[in-house]
């Protein structure tokens, strides 16, 4: 229409329907043309495009559009941090997720569930176990309520450093918060103990778990303990040395 002149909301939603359709190239053309207009890009419009750039491999690219919100002060969304985070990690930036954590900490309370477990998840696969759990106590803090797949990313990273101390110590936090640990989480703790030489206390946790199995088929003659079942951490913790 001639002398139409779309505005941000128009701008926005073809920049997500170019993200929809998996076409990067076209979303960033459009990103640039909205400039040209002197439109003034959004959060929404800026984390479509950040989102657009991932499914396209262009993990740069998000960090590249990060910088422009920062100098334009176009605040951050729960779908930019997302967006952010998983482009650090493809690039294994350490020196920007630093950074971005800054960002985030203050709004712990109100980022979604998920980002927070990308997070931790980074940390941990970066070996950054100590930054790991400051950032767990720092949620903690906030109130936020920690799910299991929370405690779950946590343990794993805690066991592939090779801290198992500070594993069984995470289990009973989950037991204290209401979560009980799953079966699998004990055997993986186990196989870790017989295969890196732990060799007592392998035995110690084979003996807990078989006298929790024999309890809960008291219990429930009819039930099969399975991986999803549920134990108690504070048992696991009697005799052991940590």
């Amino acid at each position: 229409m001639a002398g139409y002149h779309p505005d941000v909301i128009t701008y926005t939603a073809m920049i997500h329907a170019y993200d929809v359709a998996e076409n990067w190239e076209k979303a960033s053309a459009l990103f640039l043309e909205m400039e040209a207009d002197d439109v003034q890009p959004d959060s929404i419009a800026c984390s479509s495009l950040m989102r657009a750039f991932s499914k396209g491999g262009q993990a740069a690219k998000v960090l590249d559009l990060a910088e422009f919100m920062r100098e334009k002060k176009i605040p951050f969304n729960n779908s930019s941090f997302f967006e952010m985070v998983s482009a650090c990690s493809l690039l294994r930036d350490w020196r920007e997720i630093i950074g971005l954590i800054k960002l985030i900490e203050p709004l712990i309370s109100v980022v979604s569930i998920g980002l927070l477990n990308q997070l931790p998840h980074f940390l941990g696969n970066s070996g950054k176990i100590e930054t790991m759990m400051k950032l767990f106590y720092k949620i903690v803090a906030s109130g936020t309520e920690i799910n299991f797949p929370t405690y779950w990313v946590l343990l794993n990273n805690l066991l592939a450093a090779g801290n198992w101390r500070k594993y069984i110590e995470v289990l009973q936090w989950m037991e204290e918060a209401g979560l009980q640990p799953s079966v699998q989480m004990y055997r993986s703790l186990s196989y870790f103990a017989q295969t890196r030489g732990e060799v007592e206390y392998a035995a110690v946790i084979q003996e807990r778990l078989e006298f929790l199995k024999r309890n809960s088929r008291n219990q429930n003659p009819t039930k099969k303990l399975n991986d999803d079942s549920l134990l108690p951490a504070s048992s696991l913790l009697d005799g052991t040395k940590v």
